[in-house]
C-alpha cells in the first residue's frame, strides 16, 4: 500500500478548492502547500516509528478508520477537525511543531496562520490513512514502523527540492554539518599548531634576553645561558610544529647561537676597547694585539652568521614547499572524495528507479494478473503516481446472456482481478459504466446497460468491496468506440467499463 498515493488520492480539485477556501486561500497556493507540507509530514511521522518506543505510541495514536468518511466530507465540520488534527499534531511533533510550521510557512510563502490550520486539518488525513493501512493490512506497532521505513525513501522524493536541507530530518542537514564540523577541525587544528609555535618563539626569545643579560656578568656565563636560549628555541619549535619544526630545530639553534654570539661580540668588544683604553698608558702593544684579535673574531662571526642565514631561507623555503605541496594534495583529496559522492548519489538514485520499476511489476505479478492484459496495465498506471480522475479501462471479458443482465461466468476471472486491485488500493473508487450497441430500441438498451453495470458493481460488492467506493450507470449505445456497421463492430461496442472516481 502507497501511503502517499493514498493521501494524496483524497485530494482532488473539488476537495482543494473546499480546503483553500477554509483558508482563506489561492487554490494554486492551497496546492503547493499540500505538496509540500504532506511529504514532510509524513517524513516526520517515519521518524517517530523509527524507535520501538515512538513506534508503540503512533500505533496507539490511529485508530481503526471508517472508511465511509472521506477527507472532504470531515472537511464539513472545520471546527472538529481543526482541534482533532492539533492534537495530534502536538501529540506527534511535541515542542518541534512550531518550527515545522515556520520552516513550511516560509518555504512556501503561505502565512503563518494558515499553515497552522493546514496542518491542523491534513494531520487527521494522514492519520486515518495509516488506520485504513493498520486494518486493512491486521499491523501491529512493529509491521506500522516498517511500512513507513519502507516507504520513507518515497516520502524524501516526493519534498519540493531545497525543503529537505532546511529540515535536515532525512540526513541531508547532517551531512552538511559533518563537512562543517570537518572544516572546523582543520581550521582549528592549524589555529594549536600556529599558538604552540608561537609560544616556543616566545619561550626561546625570554630565554635570549636572559642570555643577554648574563653577558654583562662575565664572557662564560654568557655562553651557557646563549646555549640555553638557542636550546629552549629550538625544542619549542619542534614541539609546536611536529616532524617538519623538530627538522629545523638545529638550524634555528645553530642561527639564534650564531647570532647572539654576535651580540655578545659587540658588548665585550666594548668592554675590551674600554679595558684597552684604560691600559694603553700602560702596556700599549697589548691593546693593539688585543684590537686585532677582536677583529679577526667579528670577521668570523660575521660569516659564520651569514652561513647559517643562508641554510636557514633555504630551509625555510623548503618547508614552505612542502606546505604548499600538502595543501595541493589534500585539495585534490577533497575533489576526487567529492566526485565520488557524485557517482555514489548517481548510482543510489538510478537504483531507486529500478527499485521502483520492479515494485510495479512485482505489485502486478503478486495480484496474479497476466502480463500485458488491461488489469496489469492499470495496476501499472495506478503504482506510477500519473492516474487522474477519469482514466478508464474496458473490462472487454465481462459478458453477459444476449438480451439480459445475467453475468456469464467466464466474466467472473477480470471482475475478480478488479476487486484484487481494490483490495491493494484501498482509497481507489471507480465507476462501472455499461454500453450497448444500437440495435433494438435505444431507450430499453439504456435500461439494460444500466442493469449490467449494476450486475457487476453487486458481484465486487459480493466480493467485499465496499458499496460506497463503487458506483454504476449505463448510456446504451450513445458512446460506441467503434462503427456498428458490422459485427465486430457492434460486438466492441457491447461493454462494461471501469473509470477512477478518486484515488
Amino acid at each position: 500500500m502507497n501511503l502517499l498515493q493514498t493521501i494524496m488520492g483524497q485530494l482532488g480539485p473539488d476537495t482543494i478548492g473546499k480546503l483553500s477556501g477554509l483558508l482563506g486561500e489561492s487554490e494554486s497556493s492551497t496546492k503547493t502547500a499540500l505538496g509540500a507540507a504532506i511529504p514532510t509530514l509524513m517524513g516526520q511521522v517515519a521518524d517517530k516509528a523509527n524507535s520501538e518506543k515512538g513506534a508503540s505510541a503512533l500505533f496507539d495514536m490511529v485508530k481503526d478508520n471508517d472508511e465511509s468518511q472521506d477527507f472532504s466530507s470531515m472537511l464539513d465540520n472545520k471546527d472538529a477537525l481543526l482541534n482533532n488534527g492539533s492534537s495530534a499534531l502536538n501529540s506527534l511533533m511535541g515542542s518541534r511543531s512550531g518550527a515545522l510550521t515556520s520552516i513550511l510557512s516560509k518555504f512556501t510563502g503561505m502565512g503563518g496562520n494558515s499553515m497552522t490550520s493546514l496542518l491542523g486539518m491534513i494531520t487527521p488525513l494522514i492519520m486515518g490513512s495509516l488506520g485504513k493501512a493498520k486494518s486493512s493490512m491486521g499491523l501491529n506497532a512493529s509491521g506500522l514502523s516498517s511500512l513507513l521505513s519502507q516507504q520513507s525513501d518515497s516520502f524524501k522524493s516526493a519534498m519540493p527540492s531545497g525543503l529537505a536541507d532546511q529540515m535536515g530530518s532525512f540526513g541531508l542537514g547532517a551531512a552538511v554539518e559533518g563537512v562543517k564540523g570537518a572544516a572546523g577541525n582543520v581550521v582549528s587544528g592549524a589555529g594549536n599548531l600556529a599558538g604552540k609555535a608561537a609560544g616556543g618563539v616566545k619561550d626561546g626569545a625570554g630565554a635570549v634576553g636572559g642570555a643577554v643579560g648574563g653577558l654583562g656578568r662575565g664572557a662564560a656565563n654568557a655562553a651557557g645561558s646563549v646555549g640555553t636560549g638557542a636550546a629552549n628555541v629550538a625544542g619549542g619549535a619542534a614541539e609546536a610544529g611536529g616532524g617538519m619544526l623538530k627538522k629545523l630545530g638545529p638550524i634555528i639553534g645553530f642561527l639564534l647561537m650564531a647570532l647572539l654570539a654576535l651580540f655578545a661580540w659587540k658588548q665585550c668588544g666594548s668592554d675590551v676597547k674600554d679595558a684597552a683604553g684604560n691600559a694603553a698608558d700602560a702596556t700599549k702593544n697589548v691593546a693593539g694585539k688585543a684590537a686585532d684579535a677582536t677583529k679577526n673574531a667579528a670577521d668570523k662571526t660575521l660569516n659564520a652568521t651569514k652561513n647559517a642565514a643562508d641554510k636557514t631561507l633555504d630551509a625555510t623555503k623548503n618547508a614552505a614547499g612542502a606546505v604548499a605541496d600538502g595543501v595541493k594534495d589534500g585539495a585534490n583529496a577533497v575533489g576526487n572524495a567529492a566526485e565520488k559522492a557524485v557517482d555514489a548519489t548517481k548510482d543510489a538514485a538510478g537504483a531507486v528507479g529500478n527499485a521502483a520499476k520492479n515494485t510495479v511489476k512485482k505489485g502486478a505479478e503478486a495480484l496474479g494478473l497476466a502480463a500485458n492484459s488491461v488489469e496489469a496495465d492499470f495496476v501499472t498506471l495506478l503504482s506510477s503516481g500519473k492516474a487522474k480522475v477519469g482514466d478508464k479501462i474496458a473490462l472487454k471479458n465481462v459478458k453477459f446472456t444476449t438480451g439480459s443482465a445475467n453475468l456469464d461466468r467466464s466474466s467472473y476471472v477480470q471482475l475478480n482481478n478488479l476487486t484484487k486491485i481494490m483490495e491493494a488500493y484501498p482509497s481507489l473508487k471507480v465507476k462501472l459504466e455499461g454500453h450497448t450497441d444500437n440495435t433494438g430500441d435505444a431507450a430499453k438498451n439504456v435500461i439494460l446497460s444500466k442493469a449490467r453495470a449494476n450486475a457487476a458493481m453487486n458481484y465486487l460488492v459480493s466480493k467485499g468491496i465496499a458499496k460506497n467506493r463503487l458506483q454504476a450507470d449505463g448510456v446504451g449505445g450513445s458512446k460506441p468506440v467503434v462503427k456498428n456497421t458490422t459485427t465486430d463492430g457492434r460486438k466492441q461496442n457491447r461493454r462494461v467499463e471501469a473509470s477512477i472516481l478518486s484515488l
